[in-house]
């Protein structure tokens, strides 16, 4: 399999759009759809390597003839959109500007690149049920916080990480055989070699909303490494890019006799960015909360706020003599400067700066303009085509979805049955009509991936939904480094691929996750691999050892050794408390393949637990966990002694119907002696629960 391709079958990022056809050839002509740098091979929308080579060899081929044969320059605009977008929007915004691009007489190529902090951001400040924090039992008291107490809240509640998350996403699309983007810049550069192309008439431009800045600071320069000659312009609006990072990678290459002959950036007077706000919340632009609350020094400069620089002597020098700063609102009559943003997120959409972006690039003031409601065109555009093409997460009907994970190739101790346990679970999970199965195997499931495959699952929820979780591989215990666990201060871990790091997935991170899970939505987990849940296991009591050719689905971390170091290192950098007061409970129902002291086996390329359970739901029918946990003992090819399921899950979802929707109660769960944990009611007094909430923030405030 290539490199730089994400599986069939295996993004994390999928979504089930449908097309029209025309709109799916519109998409294939103009738009790269990358999912953490690389390319995205499942769903109804995707891009492949083999696309890129089409939409250059073919299609930019044959635009660039047609507008030599009307003796105009060619001009190829790579936009990339900003943080702030989701896979969904981003689209939407790609079929919404294309026509008006064509039509001022560029060919747009839109970067898919799948950011989003908008959603992280947005639900951590609103307290959404579906994403917990620390504000989920302030609610609308918190709407009276300062500006200052929400940036030191938003830090707390640690959304600087998915920010970090989302500009690797921008660094790893130009990894060496692996990035997305770099693909395309090789392609382009065939392109531009071959002798029907004449270099001077082929000219390139870029484009970057907010982040998109970011995305720009690794292409750009990678497209001139690949042997691109020249850049003829780059525009940035409002960027969210840090100033170092661009003193760094894109200002030495800026200039009239470099590589990037122009580049002008359109930014909001401080003026505007005081009076925008985030959510309605944040009452500065959401450059303000990037700088003081979501890059790891406080403040950061950044190139999209006046007052940065203005601090800076040579950026002061370079925007007098080698660059445009051309400021929001203004009342310019010079066509190539106009410009009317008043917010930060529709600077993409705004029609004066488009129309002044496109006079640049065509080098000419005579374009068909973008209309002066373009704006509004882009929204109606969203709400009419949404409905017929884009399944919208508050309005789709419920479905069956699932998540199956399975990792063979660990750079030590490989297994050789837990990728044909996942792809055997994706198959039986479609024969009982699931609508999506993801799967990630091997490299894919990382600590970054299974972890952002489960968000995903998770937050493209409705009510109705049934969700499964399925994991194949090596668990493991880990020290403790939060202090939640006083009995024998070890974490239980899922070991993904890249645990060498010291990162693997914790009994905590799975917590924290699941307890997003909205109301009415049903997870059931599967999970072959070993608890090592207690402290017997530290001391050497294992249950009966695998034989013969049998494996253990158990990798022993050693105590003081490279991986905890760097476990501790990894943790405290991302260190925060779980709220054990959650009045959440535990909804989800998780079958595991043995009992916490005992290891699960795999023989002959697959799991003991896999098989026997999978054999059970296409023989069965619909039967309740309890009875499903029952026949899966009763049926399993082992002793008790040797590997024993076990149920976890709240008492009130024993007697319901497997897959089904409990009714999600209140509860704590304690482990019972006959293999199965359940819930047990507890009444909490949420009122006292605000209470000590605020006391806490409180007491953080005033630290």
């Amino acid at each position: 399999m290539n490199n730089n391709i994400v599986e069939e079958g295996a993004s994390v990022g999928q979504r089930d759009f449908q097309f029209s056809d025309s709109e799916l050839t519109k998409l294939k002509k103009h738009t790269i759809n990358l999912r953490d740098g690389r390319f995205i091979q499942s769903g109804s929308y995707s891009t492949s390597p083999s696309d890129v080579e089409d939409l250059f060899n073919k299609h930019i081929k044959e635009a660039y003839h047609q507008k030599r044969s009307e003796e105009q320059d060619f001009n190829l605009l790579f936009f990339a959109h900003g943080g702030t977008v989701s896979e969904k929007g981003a689209i939407q915004q790609a079929l919404a500007h294309i026509d008006y691009w064509l039509d001022a007489g560029i060919y747009p190529v839109f970067f898919i690149w799948e950011t989003e902090i908008w959603r992280s951001i947005g639900d951590n400040l609103r307290g959404r049920p579906k994403d917990r924090g620390l504000f989920d039992s302030i609610g609308e008291s918190f709407l009276n916080a300062t500006d200052w107490t929400i940036e030191k809240a938003v830090r707390l509640a640690q959304i600087d990480h998915v920010w970090a998350r989302m500009k690797s996403y921008a660094a790893n699309a130009v990894e060496p055989g692996r990035g997305g983007a770099s693909k395309v810049a090789v392609e382009l550069t065939k392109v531009l070699d071959l002798d029907e192309i004449d270099q001077d008439k082929f000219r390139i431009h870029g484009l970057g909303h907010s982040a998109g800045s970011v995305f720009h600071a690794y292409f750009l320069p990678e497209l001139l490494r690949a042997g691109v000659p020249t850049i003829a312009s780059l525009h940035f609006l409002a960027p969210a890019m840090t100033v170092e990072l661009f003193q760094h990678s894109l200002l030495p290459l800026i200039g009239s006799e470099k590589p990037i002959h122009s580049f002008t950036t359109f930014t909001m007077s401080e003026e505007a960015e005081l009076k925008d706000s985030v959510i309605k919340i944040y009452r500065k632009s959401l450059l303000y909360l990037i700088s003081r609350a979501l890059e790891p020094a406080i403040p950061t400069k950044i190139l999209g706020l006046v007052e940065s620089i203005r601090t800076q002597p040579d950026l002061v020098s370079f925007f007098e003599s080698e660059a445009e700063l051309i400021l929001s609102p203004n009342s310019s009559d010079d066509p190539l400067s106009q410009s009317q943003s008043t917010t930060h997120g529709f600077y993409g959409d705004e029609p004066y700066t488009l129309n002044s972006i496109a006079r640049r690039i065509r080098n000419s003031d005579s374009i068909s303009p973008f209309p002066q409601d373009f704006k509004e065109r882009v929204k109606s555009f969203e709400l009419s085509e949404t409905s017929r093409f884009l399944s919208s997460p508050s309005s789709r009907t419920p479905q069956k979805r699932a998540l199956c994970i399975g990792i063979d190739d660990y750079p030590t101790a490989p297994l050789g049955g837990c990728v044909n346990d996942a792809r055997n679970w994706q198959s039986t999970l479609q024969e009982l009509g699931f609508d999506s199965v993801q799967l990630i195997l091997n490299e894919q499931a990382s600590y970054q991936g299974i972890v952002e495959a489960i968000e995903e699952l998770l937050n493209d929820c409705v009510q109705g939904d049934q969700l499964v979780i399925q994991f194949a591989g090596h668990g493991t215990s880990i020290v403790d480094v939060s202090g939640d666990e006083l009995d024998d201060q070890r974490d239980e871990a899922l070991v993904p691929y890249d645990y060498q790091d010291g990162k693997l997935v914790l009994d905590d991170d799975l917590g924290d996750l699941f307890d997003t899970l909205p109301e009415n939505v049903s997870l059931t987990c599967f999970m072959d691999c070993c608890h090592s849940g207690t402290i017997s296991r530290a001391l050497g009591l294992f249950s009966a050892p695998a034989r013969g050719e049998e494996r253990e689905r158990f990798l022993p971390i050693k105590r003081g050794g490279v991986i905890e170091k760097d476990h501790r290192e990894f943790r405290n950098d991302r260190k925060k408390s779980r709220n054990s007061n959650s009045s959440t409970g535990m909804r989800e129902v998780t079958f595991a393949a043995c009992q916490p002291w005992q290891t699960a086996k795999e023989k002959n390329g697959q799991g003991y637990f896999t098989t026997t359970a999978i054999s059970l739901l296409r023989s069965l029918g619909t039967v309740s966990n309890r009875v499903f946990l029952d026949r899966l003992v009763a049926r399993f090819p082992l002793d008790e002694a040797s590997q024993k399921p076990h149920l976890d899950c709240n008492h009130s979802v024993l007697d319901s119907p497997i897959f089904s929707i409990g009714d999600g109660g209140k509860t704590h769960h304690t482990p019972l002696a006959n293999g199965v944990a359940v819930s047990r009611g507890e009444n909490v007094d949420e009122r006292k629960l605000v209470v000590e909430t605020m006391h806490r923030y409180m007491e953080y405030l005033t630290s």
